[in-house]
């Protein structure tokens, strides 16, 4: 399977399906750094040089939101 967004063991942290603590949250801190310190760049190129696939990001965040 390829990566979206999350690893399969992140999206299993944030869905609490990881017993660990310590472990869970060290998978939260990897995905708030990254969000934090990536996403917004990774979005501003998408927005500026690939319209359509910006658009298909916008789409899927506006279809979680409903």
């Amino acid at each position: 399977m390829t990566r979206g967004l999350l690893t399969d063991m992140e999206r299993k942290a944030l869905k609490g399906e990881i017993d660990d603590p310590n472990q869970r949250s060290t998978y939260v801190a990897r995905v708030r750094q990254r969000l934090e310190e990536r996403t917004a760049e990774d979005i501003q190129i998408l927005h500026e040089n690939e319209p359509e696939l910006f658009e298909m990001l916008r789409s899927q965040m506006k279809t979680v939101e409903k």
